[in-house]
C-alpha cells in the first residue's frame, strides 16, 4: 500500500540524512520510523498488525543472517538473494512464519500480501552483502524468473 506524504524540504533533508546514517533508502527508513512509532503507541495498531510488523522483521533478519552465512562459506554469488531465500524456505519454522504473514500457501503466486515481504527480503539482503542490482543497458534491473520458490523472480546482484 502506498502513501504520499507532504513534508517540508527541511524534513526531507533530515530524513535523507538519517536514512544515510542508517544505511537505508529514505522510503524504507521512513517506513521503519513509522512502524517503530506505531509499535510504541498503545492501541494504535491491533495485535494482528503488531504481530505482522514483528514477524516481517524477523523473517528479513533471519534471511539476511542466512545470506551472510552463505557469503562467508561459499563467497558472493549474483544469485545470493535467491540462494538465501531458498535456504530459509527449507527451514520449516521460517516457512511457517512466512505462511502466517502472507496468510496463504507460500508457493502460491498472485498473493498481494507477498509483495512487501518479498521486496524487503531482496532489499535487505542486497544491503547486507553490500551489493547492487545488475542492470540492463537501459539502466533497468535485470529480472530472473524462477519456479518452485516462494518468490517468482529475483534481481541478480553484483559487487
Amino acid at each position: 500500500m502506498n502513501i504520499t506524504l507532504g513534508i517540508t524540504e527541511d524534513v526531507h533533508s533530515a530524513l535523507v540524512a538519517s536514512a544515510q546514517k542508517a544505511g537505508l533508502e529514505p522510503n524504507i527508513h521512513a517506513v521503519r520510523i513509522i512502524e517503530d512509532y506505531l509499535l510504541t503507541q498503545e492501541g494504535l495498531v491491533g495485535d494482528v498488525a503488531r504481530r505482522d510488523i514483528l514477524l516481517s522483521r524477523s523473517l528479513v533478519e533471519r534471511a539476511v543472517e542466512r545470506a551472510m552465512e552463505l557469503v562467508a562459506t561459499s563467497g558472493f554469488s549474483s544469485s545470493i538473494t535467491f540462494d538465501a531465500i531458498q535456504a530459509v524456505s527449507a527451514d520449516r519454522n521460517w516457512l511457517s512464519d512466512y505462511e502466517e504473514l502472507v496468510r496463504d500457501n507460500p508457493y502460491k503466486s498472485g498473493n498481494p500480501r507477498k509483495q512487501t515481504i518479498n521486496q524487503n527480503l531482496g532489499y535487505f539482503i542486497k544491503k547486507a552483502v553490500g551489493a547492487r542490482s545488475r542492470t540492463k543497458t537501459d539502466g533497468k534491473a535485470i529480472n530472473v524468473k524462477v519456479q518452485g520458490s516462494i518468490i517468482q523472480s529475483y534481481t541478480p546482484l553484483e559487487m
